[in-house]
């Protein structure tokens, strides 16, 4: 009797069944970074006005498993005012922008509004999504705008890092690491008040060697803030917060 014969067909009959069970028990993950709805292709028509709406409040945390003092980050506000110069650098790139300067007062007056009522495919803030589409129509109404993009949020974690040395001496310390790791999340909603897409950009970005000779904290006159945030030595958090946002804003990708 040949053996052979008889155990190729009990092999593939394994493979087969593991494949199948591999399929039932491990299904293809949910992208929980992108969702995209635009069956008019709005967000490839270049002619499309947006309005941005600013963000608010940039969350930031510090992690510090060292002995010593991390650096003092720049301040709350030098962060929320980078964060919406990026943006409106990235989306001019896609769009033209809203510049009804005389309403932007008033947007500033009520952003609670656009911050308390939000909606999202991508959290847990999935439901009742009738107050902020109403919100986001009547804005657009009164923008004249064809799109409005709203920043849903920003995360900063500012990290100061050193693994244990090989043993207690000095001479045996390993370095201490300045990481900064951001999260932006983009929402875009159309005229009448739809959601057509969103996208959570992340980036982790490492503090250069040298770093400490040649940071400028900040950006030269009349330098624009993009063309700032790509400078190896402007600040990690600076340079890292503008690939999330170049992430975020990557609506032309599907995936």
């Amino acid at each position: 009797m040949n053996t052979n014969k008889n155990i190729v067909p009990i092999i593939l009959i394994l493979s087969a069944l593991c494949t199948l069970s591999n399929g039932e028990t491990n299904p293809p993950q949910k992208d929980t970074t992108f969702y995209k709805n635009d069956p008019g292709n709005l967000l490839s028509n270049l002619r499309q006005t947006i309005l941005i709406i600013p963000i608010h409040v940039v969350h930031e945390k510090f992690i510090n498993n060292t002995q010593k003092s991390p650096p003092t980050p720049p301040s709350d506000s030098f962060f929320i005012e980078a964060a919406n110069g990026l943006i409106n650098f990235e989306c001019s790139k896609y769009f033209k922008i809203c510049s009804y300067v005389e309403g932007f007062k008033e947007i500033s007056d009520s952003l609670s509004h656009f911050y308390n009522s939000r909606f999202s495919k991508l959290t847990e803030k999935d439901t009742n999504s009738a107050e902020i589409s109403a919100l986001m129509k009547k804005t657009a109404e009164k923008f004249n705008v064809d799109l409005i993009l709203l920043p849903f949020s920003c995360d900063i974690e500012h990290i100061t890092y050193q693994q244990k040395g090989w043993r207690d001496a000095p001479s045996y310390q390993r370095p201490i690491k300045y990481i900064s790791k951001t999260r932006v999340h983009i929402q875009m909603w159309d005229r009448n008040g739809n959601l057509l897409y969103e996208r959570i950009g992340k980036d982790k970005t490492n503090r250069p060697v040298l770093y400490s000779l040649f940071k400028k904290e900040e950006p030269k006159e009349n330098e624009e803030i993009g063309a700032y945030a790509r400078r190896f030595f402007a600040p990690p958090a600076i340079r890292s917060l503008s690939n999330s946002i170049v992430d975020a804003m990557m609506i032309h990708k599907d995936n």
